[in-house]
């Protein structure tokens, strides 16, 4: 997803492959708001998008020049890999695609970690900080820091953490599948560790509550900041 933090309009926008082999996204009230980093690369003659859904643009012999699957936002696809380098953002909420709370990705230890980071703290909810990464059967020994989806759907990664792979905007992780009669995505696996072990999910001050869903509520004497978003949290009582 191209200039994520700052979505074009719908309309008078337009994509451009130009004659220095750099594709460009075009605003018509701004102009160029992303390129692809292929700066006068002349080799790149052509923009296509792959079955695996990898949008890619080859020179004159087929080479990739450059592909958005280097640059993932909250999801990885088959074949697809996860790097030291590159990081799943969630999405702000269902159906608003800015830059959300919650990220995946290796930390410098070499393990994958769900991260929250909100407006005033962040905290790593997974794996559970409480005990020792090896006792949770994962693995800092090995520095590669590389994941991946096969074409089976099954997830790998160097630290042992065990298809469509989508970090959801509540921050849970869930493994998506097409099926069949509808065609519709379907949920075939999802990170069981607890909704309410998700930093951040009722805000400041808020408490999560199973009864028997996971619910929000503020503490004795507390307000909710906002009715509509329980991310923002509770208010202290007026004295």
């Amino acid at each position: 997803m191209a200039n994520r933090d700052k979505p074009v309009p719908n309309t008078n926008s337009e994509i451009h492959l130009n004659k220095y082999g750099t594709l460009l996204l075009i605003s018509g009230g701004e102009g160029k708001v992303w390129e692809s980093a292929t700066a006068f690369r002349r080799d790149g003659k052509t923009l296509e998008l792959l079955e695996t859904g990898n949008l890619v643009l080859t020179n004159g012999t087929g080479e990739f020049v450059w592909q958005s699957f280097a640059s993932p936002t909250d999801t990885l696809l088959p074949g697809q890999q996860l790097t030291r380098n590159t990081v799943l953002v969630s999405n702000r909420d269902a159906g608003n695609y800015l830059p959300g709370s919650y990220s995946f990705k290796f930390n410098d230890d070499n393990v994958l970690y769900l991260i929250y980071s909100g407006p005033e703290v962040s905290s790593v909810y997974f794996p559970l900080q409480d005990s020792a990464v090896y006792a949770q059967g994962r693995s800092n020994f090995n520095s590669t820091r590389l994941a991946a989806i096969d074409d089976m759907g099954a997830f790998s990664s160097s630290d042992l953490a065990a298809p469509r792979l989508t970090l959801d905007h509540d921050g849970l992780l869930r493994v998506y599948s097409m099926k069949e009669p509808n065609w519709a995505w379907e949920v075939v696996w999802f990170l069981d560790m607890g909704v309410c072990r998700v930093h951040g999910l009722c805000g400041s001050y808020g408490i999560c509550i199973y009864a028997p869903e996971p619910t929000c509520t503020c503490p004795p004497g507390f307000s909710r900041k906002d009715p509509s978003d329980w991310s923002k949290g509770c208010l202290l009582p007026l004295i």
